[in-house]
């Protein structure tokens, strides 16, 4: 894991243990989200991850997006349409072994 539920907790400013299980959840789809996105993994040991370890960039994009799903549990509704945060694809982008489009966003 890049992001401990602890540092997500802390960028969420939450103090409360009840939903620590589907904040490591957050994190782990965030993750993958990444890794399927950019064609890197999140490993030390692959020839696509990060071998001297993961930058922070790439921890921030992890935690934007798992803070994005505790914002958001629902794709949508019919008040609003949320799509990823920004910041999460453009640190994709920076970081892509492959070309992460418009439709990422």
């Amino acid at each position: 894991m890049t992001v401990t539920v602890p540092e997500l907790k802390a960028h969420l400013r939450l103090n409360d243990g009840s939903e620590d299980d589907q904040l490591a959840d957050f994190i782990a789809v965030a993750e993958t989200t990444f890794s399927n996105l950019t064609g890197r993994t999140l490993d030390d040991d692959a020839d696509t991850g990060f071998p001297d370890g993961v930058p922070a960039p790439v921890k921030l994009a992890v935690k934007l997006l798992s803070s994005h799903f505790y914002s958001v549990r629902e794709a949508f509704s019919e008040d609003r349409l949320e799509a990823m945060p920004f910041g999460f694809v453009s640190v994709c982008r920076q970081y892509a072994t492959r070309y992460v489009g418009p439709g990422a966003a």
